[in-house]
């Protein structure tokens, strides 16, 4: 409604997990209050990626070296799970502090950047300055924990 994310709900079959959100109420993991983590540097972050599915040379090589640059500056582990909605409920429930991605449709991200936010995150689109707003038709996200903001733009040159 006017460009702004009133619900979202993701849900993961597998585990019975439903992550819920509005604008108006916190984030919910099967009806509990869920937060992010408070990690703020980047040696202790947990870092989701995915490679998207458009996997032409370029785009692959940019993303290898932005990964690259991530574990050079010493992640404490990188996670690729096959989904960006569910890397961003994890995001929003503490269970990783940065999920980093290029190429995710709307409908992929749509649910999440609410519900990251609703539990205290902070959602970009990737590429376009850290403190730039989120653009859900930019097929790039960058979504971390307040504390990581610093740190994370110094190490993807993003500021």
């Amino acid at each position: 409604m006017n460009k702004e994310f009133i619900v979202g709900v993701i849900y993961n079959p597998i585990l019975d997990e439903m992550f819920s959100a509005s604008h108006l109420s916190v984030s919910m993991l099967n009806g509990k209050p869920i937060a992010v983590s408070e990690v703020s540097e980047l040696t202790s972050a947990c870092l989701s990626t995915e490679c998207g599915s458009d996997r032409n040379s370029a785009k692959t090589d940019f993303i290898l070296e932005q990964l690259t640059t991530m574990l050079q500056n010493r992640v404490q582990c990188v996670r690729m799970m096959g989904s960006c909605a569910l890397n961003m409920a994890y995001l929003a429930c503490g269970r990783s502090d940065i999920y980093y991605e290029r190429g995710p449709y709307a409908w992929d991200m749509a649910a999440g950047v609410l519900i990251i936010r609703q539990a205290g995150g902070v959602v970009r689109s990737a590429g376009n300055g850290i403190d730039a707003p989120f653009n859900l038709t930019s097929r790039s996200v960058l979504a971390y924990t307040p504390g990581m903001r610093t740190e994370l733009g110094e190490v993807l040159s993003l500021n």
